[in-house]
C-alpha cells in the first residue's frame, strides 16, 4: 500500500503491523515492571544483610555463653560457684572488660564501649551446681545493656550442671 506524502513528492510507504516498534504505553509498562523488580530485589538484599548481621551477633553471644561456662568449670573452685555472678562486658569481637558486682558509673562506661553483657546464675545442690548463663545485647551503635531489662536481644539461656568431683574421689 502506498500513500503520498503531503510535503514531498515521494510516495510514503506504510509499514506492515508485524514490523512496527513498541508504543509509548508498552515501553512505560515495561519500565514500571522493571523498576518494581529492581526495588523488590534491593529490599530483599537489605533484609538478607540484616539477617546475616543478626546471625553473627547470635553466634558470638552463644560463643560467649559457652566460654563463660567453660571458664566457670575450669577456673573457679566448686565451692565458689554460687549465686549470681558479676556482669561481664565484651566488645563486638569478644574481648572482655572489667567485672563489677553492682551496676555503677564504671559499669555504664564499660557498657557504652561494649556490645554484650554476660550474666551467670548458679544454684547449688548436694554434689552439683546448676549454672545458667545468659547473654544480652543491643543492636546498632547502642552499647551493651547494664541490666537485662535494657537489652533488645537475649540469647537463650545456656544451662549446665557442674559435678563436684571431690565427692566421687573419696
Amino acid at each position: 500500500m502506498i500513500a503520498m506524502n503531503l510535503f514531498e513528492d515521494k510516495p510514503l510507504r506504510l509499514v506492515p503491523v508485524a514490523q512496527r516498534g513498541f508504543t509509548l504505553i508498552e515501553v512505560t509498562v515495561a519500565l514500571v515492571i522493571f523498576t518494581l523488580a529492581v526495588l523488590i530485589a534491593a529490599r530483599m538484599q537489605g533484609n538478607a544483610v540484616r539477617s546475616l548481621k543478626r546471625t553473627g551477633e547470635t553466634s558470638m553471644a552463644m560463643n560467649l555463653a559457652v566460654s563463660t561456662l567453660e571458664s566457670l568449670r575450669v577456673e573457679m573452685a566448686f565451692d565458689d560457684i554460687d549465686g549470681t555472678g558479676p556482669n561481664i562486658y565484651y566488645d563486638r569481637f569478644g574481648y572482655g572488660y572489667d567485672e563489677f558486682e553492682e551496676p555503677d558509673e564504671d559499669d555504664r562506661l564499660n557498657a557504652a564501649n561494649s556490645k554484650y553483657m554476660v550474666r551467670w546464675n548458679a544454684t547449688t545442690g548436694d554434689y552439683y551446681v546448676d549454672v545458667n548463663v545468659a547473654v544480652y545485647w543491643n543492636a546498632g551503635g547502642v552499647g551493651a545493656p547494664v541490666v537485662p531489662s535494657e537489652a533488645k536481644y537475649k540469647v537463650r539461656t545456656v544451662n549446665t550442671r557442674i559435678i563436684n568431683r571431690e565427692v566421687f574421689r573419696r
